[in-house]
């Protein structure tokens, strides 16, 4: 009776981590800038999940910036991944006819301005991986300068045998798009997928089809709130881990939860939360493996909700940004669900951590937000990679026996003051003021924009109790100061909010 007990026990095991040996297409995430730079924080690396939480460093020719889509073969092992410009190999190289991928008019220089950060999937067509597909959106419009839109969804088709993309830029679907959005859901039948990619400034969204033989529907629905032009591509779309819901976070526009029929690719129920952000502001979403709870992050504070039941009373505050700098403010941008059932946040530029949500099927702050719970081996630009949930018709999606060495230290003199400032009006127009009391400051003056891009600097080269600052070429938002003194050491930092 005792070795029945044991046998029933180890199966229980085996069960409960899914002690998977196929379906880990999503086991090897790659991140980084180009290799070569002094600063060895810089360069590219590849985040592996198998038992444990693993980083190598990958020498790279080119940057993985705002995007990283990636595809491993089922037992794990990294076959193609792309930074939204070209489709490299295992070992970073083009493959054949792989470069300049929607190539256009906005398509250099790449990956500066041509990826948005929700924008691209490889599929898993075929049981022997002899084809794979790349999806991509493309732009064709520019407005503002800096605001893009994208234009369609196109088709890459690669011949793993010979390594070799025989379908190029194919345009499937052609249409003005939200820069957000875009997501894939494995269908019930195997290999073939749902797409749901949301329209520009209107309330419809895109229903498709996709097999590797091409579109068997694509449905129009009407439905919720209309997606703004302004600023788009900052927000986050995302399926809840049973295939149920489709969440869309804009930030301009607020939180909308749908419900999704895997069987007929229908949309229904919307649900709407006024979680408006500021302006020109960026966020993220992400479902519990559980399905039970959806979290939002906005670049301050990391909230849950109760996914069946969406409600302002609903919404639970379980982590906030501390004021820890990696030479920029790590607030939070988008977010992962990733195979060892955590949830992982990324930074705005480039940062050497992501914030990790230990336990996201628990209720509240049980759920456990550590601020840069990891530690990146090298510096990473907004990128949390898209996957589709291919493990969606499992008992068990994700692994939670992946071991994961939690950073638990925070240097203390990043997110103390050295003394006190004072800062006003804050809002403010044209001027800001600056008060340190009994302390005088030389040194440099910083300001930056949310996404952690350095818009203003001034150097006080005598020491000033009070001095004054000129706003006026910044644009209407939220920005960051940082005061460094020669030591090179940050004395004091904050937020101001500019009004135009």
């Amino acid at each position: 009776m005792q070795d029945y007990k044991i046998i029933i026990l180890l199966l229980f095991i085996s069960l409960s981590t899914f002690g998977q040996t196929d379906k880990k297409m999503d086991y090897t995430w790659t991140l980084g800038y180009e290799s070569g730079l002094i600063d060895s924080a810089f360069g590219g690396s590849n985040l592996n999940f198998e038992k444990r939480i693993n980083q190598i460093r990958s020498f790279r020719k080119f940057e993985i910036i705002y995007q990283s889509s990636t595809h491993c073969d089922e037992k794990g092992k990294l076959m193609y991944h792309s930074n939204g410009c070209a489709i490299y190999d295992e070992n970073n190289n083009i493959i054949e006819n792989g470069d300049s991928i929607s190539y256009g008019r906005l398509w250099s220089p790449c990956p500066l301005y041509s990826p948005e950060n929700q924008n691209s999937y490889f599929l898993k067509v075929m049981d022997n991986d002899s084809l794979i597909v790349y999806l991509k959106g493309i732009y064709d419009t520019m407005s503002n300068g800096q605001i893009f839109y994208r234009k369609g969804l196109q088709e890459n088709i690669i011949d793993h045998i010979n390594k070799r993309v025989i379908v190029k830029d194919r345009m499937f679907l052609y249409d003005t798009l939200a820069g957000e959005g875009f997501s894939a859901l494995p269908s019930l039948i195997k290999n073939e997928y749902w797409l749901i990619t949301p329209q520009q400034n209107n309330n419809r969204i895109w229903v498709l089809y996709y097999t590797i033989s091409g579109i068997k529907s694509a449905v129009e629905y009407s439905i919720g709130v209309a997606q703004e032009r302004y600023f788009s591509g900052l927000g986050q779309g995302c399926f809840s881990m049973d295939g149920k819901k489709y969440a869309l976070y804009n930030p301009s526009i607020g939180m909308q939860i749908f419900d999704f029929n895997r069987a007929t690719g229908e949309l229904s129920n919307a649900k709407y939360l006024a979680l408006k952000n500021y302006d020109r502001a960026f966020g993220g979403c992400c479902f519990s493996p559980n399905s039970k709870y959806l979290y939002i992050n906005t670049p301050f504070e990391v909230l849950q909700i109760d996914a069946e039941n969406p409600t302002m009373e609903s919404i639970d505050t379980v982590g906030k940004f501390d004021n820890f700098f990696d030479s920029y403010p790590t607030t939070y941008f988008h977010m992962s669900h990733a195979p060892d059932c955590r949830i992982y946040i990324s930074c705005p530029s480039g940062c050497r951590f992501f914030h990790v949500i230990l336990y996201p099927n628990r209720k509240g702050k049980a759920c456990q937000l550590v601020n840069r719970g990891l530690k990146l081996l090298t510096r990473n630009a907004f990128v949390t990679p898209l996957y589709p949930h291919y493990r969606i018709d499992e008992a068990y999606p994700c692994d939670s026996s992946i071991i994961l060495d939690v950073n638990w230290t925070t240097d203390l003199k990043d997110i103390q003051l050295n003394y006190p400032v004072h800062v006003y009006p804050n809002p403010t127009q044209d001027f800001i003021n600056f008060d340190l009391g009994d302390h005088a400051f030389k040194g440099l003056v910083l300001f930056y924009d949310l996404l952690g891009n350095e818009k203003k600097r001034v150097r006080l080269t005598v020491p000033m109790h009070q001095f004054e600052i000129n706003l006026s070429n910044l644009e209407h938002g939220i920005y960051y100061y940082s005061l460094w003194d020669e030591k090179q050491d940050r004395t004091a930092f904050g937020k101001i909010q500019v009004l135009r």
